[in-house]
């Protein structure tokens, strides 16, 4: 039970600092994850970048309009390069 509107803490022996510290070595995974995918997007993707929500649907746009009436069971790989072949 306990009331709904009350917060509890796990341990109220936790530090200021321990909690900044621990921002602190949270901030440094991102960097690290950040620099990891910069390095993947530099490396795997022929266009240097991510597509766009944009870029993805003009090709869903195309695929459901009439100009693609003759497109039957393709497979479109909307990736800007990097499957670089479904062969």
């Amino acid at each position: 039970g306990g009331d709904p509107e009350r917060l509890e803490v796990a341990d109220s022996r936790v530090t200021g600092a321990e909690l900044a510290e621990q921002s602190r070595t949270a901030d440094r995974a991102i960097e690290r994850v950040s620099t990891g995918i910069a390095a993947f997007v530099g490396s795997e993707l022929p266009l240097g970048r991510f597509g766009t929500v944009d870029e993805v649907a003009r090709v869903v746009t195309f695929v459901c309009s009439r100009q693609a009436s003759l497109v039957n069971g393709a497979c479109i790989a909307v990736d800007g390069g990097q499957s670089r072949s479904n062969i």
